[in-house]
């Protein structure tokens, strides 16, 4: 993107923005497949009932979209810095 005209700034908010949304669907799938995995095992093994708090969920949620998104910047702080000529070298 660098090679088009992109500034750094832009190119770490369009990364981050597209990790934000995988990070976001990949919690919200861990945590419904969490939540149907508790509600089968009180139904047939543990015989509790499980209680599920909207802030507990929402915590797990936010802290799944910040990894995600902690760990794309390790690897997009670099990557948007590098002048696009050594990029193009190599491909």
């Amino acid at each position: 993107m660098k090679a088009v005209g992109a500034k750094r700034h832009f190119i770490l908010q369009e990364l981050l923005a597209e990790t934000a949304v995988i990070g976001f669907l990949g919690a919200a799938a861990g945590t419904g497949l969490a939540m149907a995995a508790t509600a089968m095992l009180d139904n047939q093994v543990l015989r509790i009932s499980p209680s599920f708090d909207w802030i507990i969920i929402l915590g797990l949620l936010a802290l799944g979209t910040a990894l995600a998104m902690g760990a794309a910047m390790v690897t997009a702080w670099p990557a948007s810095g590098e002048k696009p000529l050594t990029v193009l070298r190599y491909e």
